[in-house]
């Protein structure tokens, strides 16, 4: 009864302007803003007389106030969607920084020690500390700048891999991720500050050398190289508990990822096949919808492995959708309810058979439930309870003035089980089915449920079409699974990538454990030599240098277990169907790093353990 184009409340229009020269946002915005409320109150008097135009829905409009946004990086869909996942993936990426940083100084006080004498020739011979430094620092930027430079040729071929996990969804992302001007900066500053910051301390350390106490020296003591090593034990803590966090975090992850596909959604997603098409794209008439879709029923019915057939409008896992507000017969609703709109969803005969929905109380559709019949309607549970409370709903009638601007009463002949109509995460919403063969759409996604893989059914679903009609466009076909595993792009590439970070961490981690472990096995050779001559045993050598090890991890998992319950908080809206603190994932999490750690321990452990007591004794 209106036309959609001359609506006063068309929301979904995109309105664009550019602004005159020397015209700022602000001064835009403050010369529209009263112009915008008063295209509001107009709009929202010229629908005062239509089935939508409820109080409530106009109060809502009048309250919509204007916002500019620069048109210069398109629409803010996809900011929407990945900006807070990219956020925690940078966060990850900043925390593995910090891993490679410290495994790098680590390096360098190795190299600052094992290059002492050749430090103090130099002093000897005259060269200034601040040149050593210099010299050192240059050293670890070359160093940075090398893996910077690694790192970018890498970059080229990571960032098609990552367009790669998103490129298969419904709705493919399309992003230009080549690194431009921009990102190579900041690579390059990264690395040169990077270096710097981790380069400066154990160039310092080694130019700060006692010449006086190296000339006295004959032999390395014990007490000497732990004390050297305190530093690159600390690291080594830092390393083990930043990669306890980025474990538990990716854990986390991957198991909501689990969760989300494995739980059930109030709908059978196996063995389904899904095809949509539109008919009146080919200019098929409207009053023969409805016997062409009956036909195409019989057709896909017949098909051997197939043993039902359904459509609806938008089709499962979709996030487009129809809405209205609900009047319920003989109830004065009051004002929430009213401003709590249901989505509408048509659907053909025997869709919650097809689907696997429960009908809980009530019947499903029919092919009688047609024009001419009694207007009938299905809700679900969350729309039950809103609007019918404890109160059996079957037989009441409601009405959905702003759907299609019908104001005629409908029949509930159905409840049925909740089910995720949009998304894997969304909360239970009021929903309303309706029959489409009385409220006939031309746009229709069917629901083919077989007794086969759903894709061996493909050839022959696009036959029968063809055999019906021609003309007809199939615009998609695929399995519902796989329209689930589309629906879940973004928290596959989270989950993705914070475990591929999460395992480079950690194998950072025991690559710096085991360096310094073996580092102090080589500075305490001929303490273990002494050892071994009174007698001690290679087990209790290899215990000795297990235990230092094992002090080590103990202390990263006793700081990255709390640190891992704090972060992870920040991402506890990401998670489905489990606690940020989840203590399976905490322990899993702290038994593989403590695993990966003491086996990395072991190899120097092991080694000590194997010193030829005579060799030691001579080692210098």
């Amino acid at each position: 009864p209106f036309e959609i184009m001359t609506s006063g409340l068309r929301n979904w229009i995109y309105v664009m302007g550019r602004l005159k020269p020397g015209v700022t946002k602000p001064q835009a915005q403050a010369y529209l803003r009263p112009i915008f409320e008063r295209s509001i109150r107009s709009a929202v008097a010229s629908v005062g007389g239509l089935p939508f135009g409820s109080l409530p829905i106009r109060q809502e409009f009048l309250a919509t106030r204007l916002q500019l946004d620069s048109g210069g990086q398109g629409l803010a869909t996809l900011r929407r969607q990945f900006s807070k996942p990219l956020l925690i993936v940078m966060a990850i990426v900043a925390l593995l920084l910090l891993v490679t940083c410290a495994n790098v100084a680590n390096l360098l006080l190795a190299r600052g020690n094992a290059r002492q004498r050749e430090i103090a020739v130099r002093l000897a011979i005259g060269a200034g500390r601040s040149r050593l430094i210099r010299q050192l620092i240059a050293e670890s930027v070359l160093l940075a700048i090398a893996g910077g430079a690694l790192g970018l040729v890498l970059a080229f071929w990571a960032g098609r891999s990552l367009l790669l996990l998103m490129a298969h969804s419904r709705s493919p992302v399309l992003l230009d991720v080549h690194p431009d001007t921009t990102v190579l900066a900041f690579t390059l500053l990264i690395s040169v500050f990077t270096a710097l910051l981790f380069g400066i301390v154990p160039a310092l350390r080694a130019a700060r050398l006692d010449l006086t106490g190296l000339a006295l020296q004959t032999t390395r003591s014990p007490g000497q190289a732990g004390g050297r090593s305190r530093l690159g034990k600390a690291l080594v803590v830092v390393q083990v508990a930043v990669s306890l966090v980025l474990t538990i975090g990716a854990g986390l992850l991957a198991r909501s990822l689990a969760n989300l596909k494995d739980f059930y959604p109030g709908f059978n997603k196996n063995n389904v096949l899904l095809l949509t098409m539109d008919p009146l794209m080919t200019g098929y008439p409207e009053d023969q919808l409805v016997p062409l879709f009956e036909r195409l029923l019989d057709r896909f019915t017949a098909i051997p492995g197939v043993r039902s057939a359904t459509f609806s409008v938008h089709g499962l896992l979709n996030p487009n959708a129809s809405t209205s507000e609900i009047r319920v017969e003989g109830h004065k609703l009051e004002a929430r309810t009213e401003l709590a709109p249901v989505g509408v969803e048509p659907v053909g005969p025997h869709y919650f058979k097809t689907v696997e929905t429960r009908v809980l109380e009530g019947r499903d559709f029919t092919a009688d439930d047609r024009l001419g019949a009694v207007k009938v309607a299905a809700i679900n549970q969350t729309a039950a309870r809103f609007y019918f409370g404890d109160t059996n709903p079957i037989a009441r009638r409601i009405s959905m003035p702003g759907y299609r601007g019908d104001p005629s009463w409908l029949e509930i002949i159905g409840v049925v089980q909740d089910a995720k109509y949009h998304s894997l995460r969304e909360q239970p919403v009021p929903m309303v089915y309706i029959s489409l063969f009385q409220y006939p759409e031309s746009g229709v996604t069917f629901e083919i449920r077989t007794a086969i893989h759903p894709s061996s059914a493909a050839t022959a679903v696009i036959n029968a079409v063809k055999a019906t009609d021609a003309r007809l466009p199939v615009l998609d076909i695929q399995t519902l699974g796989n329209q689930l595993n589309d629906s879940l792009v973004q928290e596959r590439l989270v989950a993705s990538l914070s475990s591929a970070f999460g395992s480079l961490a950690l194998l950072l981690a025991a690559v710096g454990l085991y360096g310094l472990m073996a580092f102090a096995v080589n500075r305490r050779t001929n303490e273990i030599g002494i050892r071994m001559a009174l007698g001690a045993k290679p087990v209790q050598i290899a215990g000795m240098v297990l235990r230092e090890t094992l002090l080590l991890v103990s202390l990263g998992l006793a700081i990255g277990i709390p640190v891992a319950i704090a972060v992870s908080k920040l991402i506890a809206t990401e998670l489905y169907g489990l606690k940020s603190n989840d203590p399976v994932t905490l322990l899993l999490a702290s038994l593989s790093t403590a695993a990966i750690a003491v086996l990395a321990g072991y190899l120097p452990a092991r080694r000590a353990s194997r010193v030829d007591p005579m060799t030691a004794l001579r080692y210098e």
